[in-house]
C-alpha cells in the first residue's frame, strides 16, 4: 500500500512544483528559478505538497486503517473496532459508512507537515542548485 501511495505522491509534487514554479516566472517576467525568492520558492513547495498530499490521502488513510486494525486489543479505550478484509474492503467500508467525506478524515495536520516538509525539500535543492552552480 505504501508503494502506491508513494509514486504518485512524488510525482505529483514534481508535477505541482514545476507547474506553480513556471506560473511564477511567467508573472514576474523572467526566465530562471534563481531570480524567484527564497520566500517565494517556500511557497510554491508548500502549496505542491499539499495539492499532491490532497490527492493521495486516501490511499494514505486506508494504509493507517489497516495498519492500526493489528492493534485492536491495546485501543479496546477508543470507540469502535474496525476490522477489514483488505484495502479494497477498507476503501469500500469507508465510502459506505462515513460517505466520500470519510476518505479524508484528519486530513489537516498531514497537510500541513506535507506543506512543511515539502517546501523545505523543494527550496532547499534549489538553492544548493545554485551553491554549486557558482563551485
Amino acid at each position: 500500500m505504501g508503494v502506491v501511495q508513494i509514486a504518485p505522491l512524488m510525482g505529483c509534487n514534481f508535477m505541482f512544483y514545476r507547474l506553480f514554479t513556471n506560473t511564477a516566472l511567467e508573472m514576474k517576467g523572467v526566465t530562471d528559478r534563481k531570480q524567484l525568492s527564497t520566500v517565494l520558492l517556500l511557497s510554491l513547495g508548500a502549496a505542491s505538497g499539499m495539492c499532491s498530499k490532497t490527492i493521495v490521502y486516501p490511499f494514505d488513510l486506508i494504509k493507517r486503517r489497516l495498519q492500526i486494525q493489528g492493534f485492536a486489543q491495546n485501543r479496546q479505550t477508543y470507540g469502535k473496532q474496525l476490522v477489514y478484509a483488505g484495502a479494497i474492503n477498507c476503501l469500500l467500508s469507508i465510502l459506505r459508512e462515513e460517505k466520500l467525506i470519510g476518505l479524508y478524515k484528519g486530513m489537516i495536520p498531514t497537510l500541513i507537515k506535507s506543506g512543511a516538509t515539502t517546501a523545505i525539500h523543494f527550496s532547499m535543492y534549489d538553492k544548493l542548485s545554485q551553491i554549486v552552480e557558482k563551485l
